[in-house]
């Protein structure tokens, strides 16, 4: 009972710090968007001589305010405007596209080292000496909290005898306790979580060796047989391979193609611990602002960025690129960034996973025009229109001084066929009407309260991913509008003191609209 009392709280925990990285909330699409009007639109004759500046009649900048009615909602744009270096942009039919044994062995051979391969769920069982040195640094973190003052506060972390909190079955007592906690009271969780887990642990890990094959993979085992049916005849396999770390822990690689969801991600990690999945990584910024629970601005302070400068991170991450055999994914944004795997901020505990290093996201390139990035990166369904989520492809490379440190691979597409490959599009003034009118409404929440200011410092006109009509598995790729910058919103805290806070992850879009007809476009459920 207390192993899952410890691992409750912690996920509790993980959710509150995380929850400064969610997606924009979601907001009502606009109703009415034909696809077949779309697609007219997009097709018609249009005169194609000069540039796509010229014919769009886009300012150098973008420079207005805009504010609501109540004068607590200000946009202020002072923006950039950055168009494709083509003087055409395609229209193109995709669709998902699961990665093939090919792929998963050029990933391999360029990311792990002549050693042998091993299945990861074998690697990542840890020996009762792997537990020992985390327990070593566990307690040594207990001595210095208790040295700066710190004491327990709540009770289960030092009364071994007091009787199991019952596990939380719909009461708030659960999330209560778990905000009441303080850093010496997870790292007494942590310590006696590890502590019965060092008793059955191997004293040796017995290692299963692996080619690093895709397998299929049955996962309807126990469902009713009409939701079987749903399944039958559809890809479901996985690729879970790994080495171990000469320093500690494990690199491995984890592929998916589930055809039923249309989900195919592949990720790789290489890091001092022994968890499979990419990881967690934070503008600078960002970090300061969710972790600052656990002393998280002073752990960034005692790590430094890598040596190395941004064109030598790209050229490991081009390099990759060209032993995988990828010609059609560019560097769109990159930044410096702060994580590592999601275990490190139980508590705010280092365990030698946190690192500082580049984040370098790459999207696909049609004809010259990129895809846009945002940190908006899968659908997650409206009801019953949409059942399923499907993932904007991308790839996020983490690359520091070591090498690459980890690859996230998501939702690879098929081109399928060209519509048009020379879009008709509306005249930038028209985007900017449309931008000024809907940028209130649609976040209208923020004329309430104290409000809020928006900066906007880009506009960007490049390609998105959105649904087809009536269909979960094919998309088309369009030209749209986003509108990326930074939005702080005012409220007071518990003592009626004004407090600001300021949202802007990397890839922060505020508003996106379908350049082709001027409708709002809502990324979280993808048209």
């Amino acid at each position: 009972m207390r192993r899952t009392i410890a691992i409750t709280l912690m996920g509790a925990i993980c959710l509150l710090l995380f929850a400064g990285c969610q997606a924009t909330p979601k907001k009502p699409a606009v109703a009415g968007k034909d696809l077949e009007q779309m697609l007219a639109l997009a097709t018609s004759e249009q005169e194609i001589a000069g540039s796509l500046e010229e014919r769009l009649d886009v300012p150098k900048r973008y420079e207005s305010q805009v504010e609501d009615t109540k004068g607590k909602f200000k946009i202020t744009i002072d923006a950039d405007i950055i168009l494709p270096k083509t003087d055409r942009i395609p229209l193109v039919r995709v669709e998902g596209r699961p990665f093939d044994q090919q792929t998963v062995d050029k990933a391999i051979a360029a990311l792990f080292d002549d050693g042998k391969l091993y299945e990861t769920e074998s690697l990542n069982r840890q020996t009762k000496s792997e537990i020992s040195e985390m327990l070593i640094e566990l307690k040594q973190k207990k001595i210095e909290l208790e040295q700066q003052g710190l004491k327990l506060s709540y009770p289960s972390s030092s009364e071994d005898d007091e009787e199991p909190i019952e596990e939380n079955h719909g009461d708030s007592s659960m999330d209560v306790a778990a905000t009441e906690m303080n850093q010496l009271d997870m790292v007494m969780e942590t310590i006696k979580l590890l502590e019965e887990e060092q008793k059955r642990a191997p004293i040796e890990k017995e290692l299963v060796e692996s080619t690093g094959a895709l397998k299929a993979q049955d996962i309807t085992a126990g469902m009713p047989e009409e939701e079987k049916k749903e399944y039958k005849g559809k890809l479901f396999e996985i690729a879970d391979v790994g080495q171990l770390n000469p320093a500690g822990g494990m690199r491995s690689i984890f592929v998916v193609n589930n055809e039923k969801s249309n989900h195919y991600s592949m990720e790789y990690n290489n890091r001092r611990d022994f968890e499979k999945g990419f990881g967690s990584y934070f503008a600078e910024d960002m970090w300061r602002n969710e972790m600052t629970f656990g002393g998280g601005p002073a752990m960034a302070d005692s790590l430094s960025f890598p040596a190395m400068t941004i064109e030598q991170a790209q050229d490991i991450a081009e390099d990759f690129l060209e032993k995988i055999g990828i010609d059609y994914l560019v560097c769109e944004r990159w930044d410096k960034v702060i994580g590592g795997s999601n275990t490190e901020y139980a508590g705010g505990i280092p365990m030698g996973n946190l690192i500082k290093a580049y984040r370098l996201q790459y999207v696909r390139q049609v004809e010259g025009v990129p895809v846009t990035y945002t940190n908006i990166e899968t659908t997650s369904g409206d009801g019953d229109r949409i059942f399923r989520n499907w993932d904007y492809e991308s790839m996020t490379l983490i690359v520091d001084d070591s090498g690459i440190v980890g690859v996230s691979w998501n939702a690879p597409y098929n081109l399928m066929d060209t519509i048009t490959d020379n879009t008709t599009m509306l005249p930038f003034s028209r985007i900017r009407d449309v931008f000024e009118k809907m940028i209130i409404i649609s976040n209208s929440y923020y004329t309430e309260g104290l409000g809020a200011d928006m900066n906007i410092t880009e506009v960007r006109l490049g390609l998105m991913r959105i649904f087809e009509h009536n269909k979960l598995t094919t998309g088309l790729l369009i030209p749209v509008w986003d509108f990326f910058g930074t939005l702080t919103t005012y409220y007071e805290d518990d003592e009626g003191q004004r407090r600001s806070f300021t949202h802007g992850d990397t890839g922060q879009t505020w508003l996106t609209i379908n350049a082709i007809d001027g409708t709002i476009i809502d990324r979280s459920i993808g048209y």
